[in-house]
């Protein structure tokens, strides 16, 4: 038998008759099968036969969507709004209004004391109504205070009393109100005696009887509204509480609509923010007018929007109360053990409110859960490649992502999402959420191009890496593969020309990390620190394994993390300390004690499980390029685990060009580029104390300089994360960069017959170095041209480990060895010399 299309066992080889084919119609899942009998067929029909189709039906529970507009209509937002914060000119427009509403019901009434007989009164209707704002062509509005007529609208009436002064005439204020007082309201309104001509109205009378019986009915009613239990959603039903129940809402007395509403409120709130107020309101609604204990999600940007909109919920009532209401936050950096807890129901009939990030969007169903809100704002990681850095800001999410959160109420039961933005809004997101090709930087692609050979050719050739990279289905920005190129080409993974990867390129391509991670792994076979450097570059390839703590608890977390560094002021140092705390421990059989140790340190054990795992996964990749493994005795670990010299060095040898300096007085740090940066607070120099967090304390004349992992702009400024201390610039000047020297000079005036004249004159026994024209020192000419030999030295050992990595230290000529051993006895020296901090 031939089949095409998905692989099913079994089908039966013929069509069935007309009473099976109607059996399978009702069963599911259904398959339709060809009409022709399989075996009869030719031997070229069987190879084009049309695959299976196989319908398996669904259910999924509705979900109804709510967007700004509605949640402004039900909760009655504006309304309460404007009455807490009116400004003055609302004020005076507002007594105004009030003022003539009065005199039209006091003219009103005394139209009534004088009403004829019920027989005449119907003849009469016709003749006299109810006092409207005349704005057509019959009558027209009159400012008072000075005389002046025909406006066309209240509003053009209303801009004009603010600013009327009376028509002048030295008319003072008091004179002014006591006019106002006794206008009468039939000076300023006219009655419209054309409205109501076609329609006969009903008798006042009448009609406040009638309204009365319809008000005393309503109060009954609730219960025999269809979806209503005991004056609430029942939770299947439609959730059209907001138009059954007015007693649930305000009985304010707008008449604005929807659009009216929306355009009032995006005049007073930037919707780029987060509206707590409004959001808690709509908590506060849902609670009212929800039956059962159907449990509410609430979607945030990021940690620090879950952290106020949790305080608030702490300090308002009834959320106050933990007896009925149970707050849960759902976050990456949240521990497993509570992230856990999320997912349980609550007990005695708690309501349970979950603020969670994208992290519950999919992937994650939390059954009791009826309601959703959805902010629309989410974090998002991109690469700008005009700035070549990342970026982290709050965006809107696509319509994808709006519809993957709405599907989080209607899992186990049907459910409601309020949206807090406009439908107009919705319209206007991107349908779905960028490739990661735009988003990110482009360098171990690039690696891979090559390495599998998928573009041979240069720069500028058809066939070459931006030639292919473009032919993707959504091709990333030119800039970005530039960019990519020119970062792998400082590194000396590939060559400028042609883009063929260098002997260091073909190692970063096996490895699972970043370049620049990948070179510092490299890099510490020839400063003998391999184990440390290994696991610190899988601890930057992975998320950090410190925990988010409460507010109240952040003091305590700060000063367990600057314990935990042993003065190193080195994020990668750090979780260092803590694998070799692990390591040491699992030898000795006291895992137990190590949870223990996480919990006290605010660590997450199954994080630092993962980074341990994957260790093994980096070792294997060096084994298989001939490096020895990282655990073992050798040349390459000779200067142990744990002296900070050598691991600053390595680090500043990878990371470069991170790098950033600051002199004395400064709070803020300077990159290459000239950008202004600052400690990201998850990094241990940012904590309270240290002296990276402060502005810099140097002697005047000196520079400080930190290596960072990545930079990444914020909202208000750029941050640099897994920051390191260089207490020496020398890693910088013999590991880093192009390293140039040139003569020392010094400009002066020369005093002559025509007066003084600029020039340059050379330092005697003085010489400057330069990193990449960047970084410069000035020193004597002796120690610049050792230092310009050594670093000769040093770079051909390197290339040498890298061309034959098998060898060793073996590989390396009898200078290149003393070059090595020279390295190692003046980062010691340095790092000695350095003062205390």
């Amino acid at each position: 038998k031939y089949w095409s299309g998905v692989g099913i066992q079994n089908i039966p080889s013929s069509m069935p008759d007309q009473e099976e084919l109607l059996l399978l119609e009702e069963e599911t899942p259904t398959i339709a099968l060809p009409k022709k009998n399989v075996d009869d067929l030719e031997e070229e029909e069987k190879i084009f036969l049309p695959p299976a189709e196989i319908s398996i039906p669904g259910r999924t529970y509705p979900v109804q969507e709510f967007f700004l507009e509605d949640i402004l209509s039900m909760t009655q937002y504006i309304s309460h709004h404007t009455t807490t914060q009116q400004t003055d000119m609302q004020r005076m427009e507002d007594e105004l209004s009030s003022l003539i509403q009065t005199k039209q019901e006091q003219a009103l009434i005394q139209s009534w004391s004088h009403k004829p007989s019920s027989s005449n009164r119907r003849s009469k209707k016709k003749q006299s109504a109810t006092p409207i704002i005349s704005i057509g062509n019959s009558h027209s509005l009159t400012c008072i205070m000075c005389g002046k007529s025909n406006f066309k609208s209240p509003e053009e009436l209303g801009t004009h009393v603010a600013l009327c002064d009376g028509g002048g005439g030295g008319i003072s204020m008091e004179e002014l109100e006591e006019k106002v007082r006794n206008v009468d309201p039939n000076a300023i309104m006219g009655f419209d005696d054309a409205r109501g001509n076609e329609e006969e109205e009903e008798d006042y009378e009448d009609y406040d009887l009638h309204d009365n019986d319809k008000q005393e009915d309503d109060d009954d009613d609730d219960d025999d509204i269809p979806g209503l239990a005991m004056g609430k959603w029942d939770g299947e039903s439609p959730f059209g509480v907001a138009d059954n129940i007015p007693q649930l809402i305000s009985s304010s007395k707008t008449t604005l609509t929807e659009e009216e509403m929306l355009l009032q409120y995006q005049t007073m709130h930037d919707d780029e923010q987060i509206d707590n107020t409004l959001l808690l309101e709509l908590l506060k609604y849902i609670v009212q007018s929800s039956y059962g204990d159907g449990a509410v999600l609430i979607f945030f940007p990021g940690w620090q929007e879950i952290t106020e909109f949790q305080m608030m919920l702490e300090s308002t009532p009834p959320f106050h109360n933990v007896a009925e209401y149970n707050l849960f936050v759902l976050h990456s950096g949240v521990p497993s053990k509570d992230q856990r807890k999320v997912f349980q129901r609550c007990k005695g009939g708690a309501r349970k409110i979950v603020l969670a990030t994208n992290i519950a969007e999919t992937s994650v169903t939390i059954d009791d859960v009826a309601f959703v809100v959805d902010t629309g704002r989410a974090k998002e990681k991109n690469y700008d490649p005009h700035l070549k850095t990342s970026t982290l800001q709050p965006v809107w999410v696509s319509q994808a992502s709006a519809k993957q959160r709405k599907g989080r109420a209607g899992r186990t039961k049907a459910g409601v999402c309020f949206h807090l933005f406009s439908r107009r809004r919705h319209s206007s997101l991107r349908l779905f959420t960028e490739s990661e090709l735009l988003r990110t930087p482009l360098e171990e692609l690039c690696l891979q191009c090559k390495k599998l050979d998928l573009a041979s050719g240069g720069p500028e050739d058809a066939d070459g890496i931006p030639a292919f990279l473009a032919k993707a289905l959504t091709p990333p920005h030119p800039k970005s593969v530039s960019n990519a190129l020119e970062l792998l080409v400082e590194l000396g993974a590939m060559d400028s020309e042609t883009n063929e990867l260098t002997d260091l390129g073909q190692c970063l391509s096996i490895l699972s990390l970043e370049p620049r991670v990948g070179k510092m792994v490299i890099w510490s076979h020839l400063l003998g620190c391999a184990k440390a450097a290994s696991s610190m570059a899988v601890a930057m390839s992975y998320k950090s394994p410190f925990v988010l703590p409460p507010a109240s608890m952040r003091r305590a977390a700060d000063s367990a993390k600057v314990e935990l560094s042993d003065r190193s002021e080195s994020d990668q140092i750090t979780i260092l300390n803590v694998l070799k705390f692990r390591d040491k421990v699992h030898k000795s059989g006291r895992q137990n004690s190590f949870f223990n140790f996480c919990r006290s340190n605010f660590l997450s054990p199954p994080t630092m499980q993962m980074i341990s795992d994957l260790r093994k996964n980096v070792s294997r990749e060096l084994l298989s390029l001939g490096f020895p493994s990282p655990t073992d005795s050798g040349y390459h670990n000779r200067n142990g685990d744990s002296n900070p010299a050598f691991l600053q060095a390595v680090i500043a040898a990878g990371l470069y060009p991170n790098v950033a300096s600051r002199m004395q007085g400064e709070a803020n740090f300077s990159t290459m580029t000239n950008r202004k940066a600052k400690v990201h607070i998850s990094s241990l120099n940012s904590c309270k104390g240290q002296p990276l967090s402060s502005k810099c304390q140097v002697p005047k004349g000196e520079i400080e300089f930190i290596i960072f992992g990545e930079m990444v702009r914020g909202v208000a400024s750029f941050t640099m994360n897994q920051t390191t201390h260089l207490v020496s610039a020398l890693p910088l000047l013999l590991l880093c960069g192009e390293l140039r020297v040139r003569p020392a000079r010094m400009s002066i005036n020369k005093n002559n017959d025509d007066g003084g004249e600029a020039g340059d004159e050379v330092i005697p026994d003085k010489a400057v170095l330069s990193v990449d024209d960047w970084i410069v020192f000035l020193c004597d000419r002796e120690i610049a041209a050792a230092l310009v030999v050594l670093r000769k030295r040093l770079d051909s050992a390197f290339r040498h480990i890298v061309s034959k990595t098998s060898s060793g230290l073996d590989v390396l000529s009898d200078a290149e060895k003393d070059s090595v051993n020279t390295l190692g006895i003046m980062l010691k020296s340095a790092h000695r010399a350095a003062p205390v901090r």
